[in-house]
């Protein structure tokens, strides 16, 4: 009798387990693989890393809605990075005020800043390096709530986290989608980025991973920050590209 009821349960584990496998929905992209690497565009100078800075500014004078968190080992959650500067975002001087003060901060925080680090970091957080990874991986260039996230470890490496819904088909008003695109820099203060970022570009990992969240604000806050607290203390990544 128990030899036929256990008999039974593995027939009924087994058909739940293929019928969750159908009910998963295909991947959708066509070029774009569940994960890979990615290398950048060579990151501007003059008038486009004005560009930059002004998408910077925007970015970072949000106090409603964050574009821009960091994770440190000191505070290793999740914290919004927001711009004191008062002045119009497409005003050149407010952008150069606000680029100054994170600039100052970003000093302040990381031990052995390398030459350029705060331009190299700023070049990173602008939408024009979402732009190339659709045109190269050929995926719409739509991005609804993307939000970056600037790790500074214990060992003095910073990293720049790109975060947004990714879709493969482009709609109108599109708010957010079953799947989270997550790009990560690598060491933006290491000897390499710093000799290659201006005539190369810099390498970058990235993840698609399914999701159910709505709001990619929580998902950062109440999904992704103790992945990022060891990223920030450990130097450990895998939990942040994972499938989470």
């Amino acid at each position: 009798m128990l030899a036929a009821l256990a008999a039974v349960a593995t027939v009924a584990v087994l058909a739940l387990a293929w019928a969750l496998l159908f009910r998963r929905q295909p991947w959708p992209f066509k070029a774009l693989k569940p994960h890979g690497t990615h290398r950048s565009a060579v990151f501007p100078s003059g008038e486009g890393m004005q560009e930059r800075k002004r998408d910077f500014a925007r970015i970072v004078k949000s106090t409603k809605n964050p574009g821009l968190y960091v994770v440190t080992p000191t505070a290793a959650i999740p914290v919004p990075w927001t711009s004191s500067n008062e002045g119009p975002s497409g005003d050149v001087s407010s952008n150069e005020a606000v680029f100054e003060e994170f600039a100052r901060w970003l000093e302040h925080q990381v031990k052995d800043a390398r030459e350029g680090l705060a331009d190299r970091v700023v070049a990173m957080v602008a939408v024009s390096e979402g732009f190339s990874f659709a045109m190269k991986h050929q995926v719409p260039p739509i991005f609804p709530q993307a939000k970056y996230v600037l790790v500074i470890d214990n060992k003095g490496e910073v990293k720049v986290l790109w975060l947004a819904f990714a879709t493969d088909e482009a709609k109108p008003n599109l708010t957010c989608t079953p799947f989270i695109l997550k790009l990560v820099t690598c060491d933006l203060n290491s000897s390499t980025a710093c000799s290659e970022a201006g005539t190369q570009g810099v390498n970058l990992d990235y993840v698609v991973v399914r999701t159910t969240e709505k709001q990619l604000d929580d998902y950062i806050l109440k999904r992704q920050a103790a992945a990022l607290s060891r990223a920030a203390v450990e130097s450990n990544w895998a939990d942040v590209l994972g499938d989470v």
